[in-house]
Formats: structure tokens, C-alpha cells, sequence
């Protein structure tokens, strides 16, 4: 014999800050804040939830790599809840 149960929770929407480095060619220099907006429009449409797709990587061409600065272990959410991005700061640096 087999059952089911279903179990009814309420949603729970857990946020995070982010604070990220860029690291840019020199030659971007000029571009700073136009980079800096493409990538923070980059990082909101990644958390858009309508737009996500499992395992989903986004590329800026200006930017060489990136870090995340204030997370140091993957996130884990229970099956109830959604990741939602509250603040972003984006700092620059040269190579």
C-alpha cells in the first residue's frame, strides 16, 4: 500500500546582500561606471525569479573575473523558500 501526505507551508522569502569585486583591464578605466551598471543590471536579472533557469551563468565581456566578498559557503534553502537579493555593492579593481 502506498500514501501520500501533502504538507502546506507558508513560503518564506530569505535575503542576502551582496558585495562583489570586479577586476578590470586598465584600458576599461574610463568605462568604470558603465561597467559597473552592466554588471549590477547582470546581477539583478540573475535573481530576477522569471528569468532563472537551473544552473544559469552570466558573462560580462569587460569584466576578467569576479568575487563575491561577503560570502564565504554556498547558500542552502529549505523547499519553502526563495532567494531574493536585497542590496548590491560592486567595487572595481585593476589588473
Amino acid at each position: 500500500m502506498l500514501t501520500d501526505e501533502v504538507t502546506i507551508v507558508d513560503g518564506l522569502v530569505r535575503t542576502i546582500d551582496l558585495v562583489t569585486t570586479i577586476f578590470l583591464d586598465r584600458e576599461f578605466e574610463v568605462f568604470e561606471e558603465e561597467i559597473k551598471r552592466k554588471a549590477s543590471d547582470k546581477i539583478l536579472e540573475f535573481f530576477n525569479i522569471d528569468n532563472r533557469d537551473f544552473g544559469e551563468r552570466f558573462k560580462i565581456s569587460e569584466v576578467r573575473f569576479a568575487n563575491v566578498d561577503n560570502l564565504t559557503e554556498d547558500i542552502k534553502l529549505n523547499f519553502n523558500e526563495i532567494l531574493q537579493l536585497n542590496n548590491v555593492e560592486i567595487n572595481v579593481e585593476y589588473v
